[in-house]
């Protein structure tokens, strides 16, 4: 309940940051299209590979797409983390400029994603082959590498650091800065998860019409659903990023925005030793 809570005023403050520039959200949006645009093909050649029991051209396909769709939200991302510092700093975003950062980050992007896919195989291929105590160990490195990973998009947005030296450098402000407590941040997540339920409740409603015979009427809700789902994927991406943004000018010069009372970041910004 505590992280929920944490999670929850940060996301508000986020997003009041969000608000005050129509930019962060279509950045986000672009994002969330581009990222689903490019994984498209490599996931229709992975339903297709494992249907056909082709299952290292599927595992090949699979690793593609999770690759194709992590490029597309870091890209975003990386865009997002540049237009909320100019928003932070109070000037108006610009859509244009913030993609052109993104641009020229495109390699420390494309290795980012390329290191971070394989992580995330690693702990997939841990988990699937190591019983209970393989998932156990997943989860601790999936949530550690999350912890120890936040800042990433922000130090490849401002610093264009490669894959190995922006993991040091956000494990390095992690440790600096916020230990134990940084867990309470990456729970904006969790809220934008539960606040994406009703939205799936609503997809799953649409998909029981279709199957009971109401097709038009079912097609309906569930685009209903998804529209909702989308919507709130672009928010919680939106006050994610930023707030990335927020932390990183934090921890690197003491910046905060007007948004955000100062006590606030301070008290998350205990040393691991000193954590509630």
């Amino acid at each position: 309940m505590r992280r929920l809570t944490r999670g929850w005023r940060y996301a508000r403050q986020s997003l009041a940051i969000v608000r005050q520039d129509g930019a962060l959200t279509a950045l986000a949006a672009i994002g969330l299209a581009l990222g689903l645009g490019l994984a498209a093909g490599p996931l229709v050649v992975a339903v297709w590979a494992f249907d056909a029991e082709k299952d290292v051209v599927g595992w090949v396909a699979s690793a593609a797409t999770c690759l194709a769709f992590y490029v597309g939200l870091t890209y975003s991302g990386v865009a997002i983390a540049s237009a909320a510092a100019e928003v932070i700093g109070g000037r108006d975003a610009h859509m244009t400029a913030s993609l052109g950062v993104a641009a020229r980050r495109l390699r420390p992007i494309l290795g980012w994603c390329v290191f971070g896919t394989l992580v995330a195989l690693v702990l997939a291929v841990v988990r699937k082959k190591g019983g209970r105590a393989g998932s156990l160990v997943a989860d601790v490195g999936g949530e550690t590498w999350s912890l120890v990973t936040f800042l990433a998009v922000p130090i490849i947005a401002f610093e264009g650091l490669d894959p190995v030296s922006t993991l040091k450098r956000s494990a390095s402000l992690f440790r600096q800065k916020w230990g134990e407590q940084m867990g309470g941040t990456v729970s904006i997540s969790l809220v934008f998860g539960l606040f994406s339920l009703p939205a799936l409740a609503v997809v799953f409603a649409g998909i029981a019409l279709v199957v009971e015979g109401s097709r038009p009427a079912g097609f309906a809700v569930a685009i209903v659903g998804l529209l909702a789902l989308a919507a709130v994927a672009v928010a919680g991406r939106a006050a994610s990023a930023t707030f990335g943004a927020i932390l990183y000018g934090y921890a690197t010069n003491g910046e905060v925005p007007a948004t955000i009372p100062r006590a606030e970041l301070e008290n998350v910004a205990l040393p691991a030793s000193a954590a509630p």
